[in-house]
């Protein structure tokens, strides 16, 4: 059988728990510069407008079109079966999505993935 083609080419999406809540859909993109959290999913997790903080960051999407964010908001996320808790700085993108949340490379560089 040819190694090269059992190679699973899915996305990695998990669960973690963020802000005391369990979220799933979570996918852990290597290729993000940033970690997002998309405003239903702020808005579900009752973060409060206070929390979030005003950026003059440009944000491009995967086809390298302009995105809007509302802004940067800082959560507390943990990781199983390390059971690892870190606070992890999201941009909040007001977007369709059928994710929660995106975990970027600054993400992976705070778990050390």
């Amino acid at each position: 059988m040819d190694p090269m083609r059992n190679q699973n080419n899915d996305a990695l999406v998990i669960s973690a728990t963020l802000a005391n809540f369990l979220v799933r859909k979570v996918p852990v993109d290597s290729g993000s510069s940033a970690d997002i959290m998309f405003y239903d999913a702020y808005v579900q997790l009752g973060i409060g407008n206070a929390q979030l903080r005003k950026v003059n960051t440009p944000l491009t999407g995967f086809s390298g079109e302009m995105m809007n964010h509302w802004g940067k908001c800082v959560a507390v996320v943990l990781f199983s079966p390390k059971r690892s808790t870190k606070m992890v700085k999201f941009l909040v993108v007001k977007a369709p999505s059928a994710y929660n949340i995106i975990l970027g490379r600054p993400s992976l560089n705070l778990f050390q993935v």
